[in-house]
C-alpha cells in the first residue's frame, strides 16, 4: 500500500508523459486511471488486497507540481545543510591537531613548572 505523498509522487512522472492530462485517479495498490469509474472498478475489486477495499485518491496536475516544488525546496535545503555540515567538520579536523598540540604543549608547561 502506497501512501498518498508517494502517489503524489508517482503521478507527477505520468502528468510529465502526458501534457494533456489533468487529473489522474490512484489506488492503494500504485495503479493511475485516467477515468474514476475504472479506478473504484479496480479499488473494489475482491481479487485485489485479500478481498479489502482500495482508497482511491484524486490527483490534479497542479496537486503533483505544488508537491515537487515543495520536494525540490527541500532537498535545496537538504543540501545546503549538508554542505555547512561538511565544512564544519572539515574546519573542525583541521582544528584538532591544533588544539591537541596546544593541550601538550600546557600539559608540559604545568608539568615542568617547580611545586611549592
Amino acid at each position: 500500500m502506497k501512501s498518498l505523498a508517494q502517489l503524489i509522487g508517482l503521478a507527477t512522472a505520468i502528468f510529465d508523459k502526458n501534457s494533456e492530462l489533468k487529473k489522474l485517479y490512484a489506488t492503494e495498490d500504485g495503479q493511475f486511471f485516467v477515468d474514476e469509474n475504472r479506478a473504484n472498478l479496480h479499488a473494489n475489486s475482491p481479487k485485489k488486497e485479500g478481498g479489502k477495499v482500495m482508497k482511491v485518491y484524486p490527483i490534479t496536475r497542479s496537486d503533483a507540481v505544488k508537491t515537487q516544488k515543495k520536494t525540490e525546496k527541500k532537498t535545496k535545503v537538504q543540501k545546503k545543510t549538508a554542505v555547512k555540515t561538511q565544512k564544519a567538520k572539515e574546519v573542525e579536523t583541521k582544528e584538532q591537531p591544533k588544539a591537541k598540540a596546544e593541550a601538550e604543549k600546557d600539559t608540559k608547561t604545568k608539568e615542568q613548572t617547580p611545586k611549592k
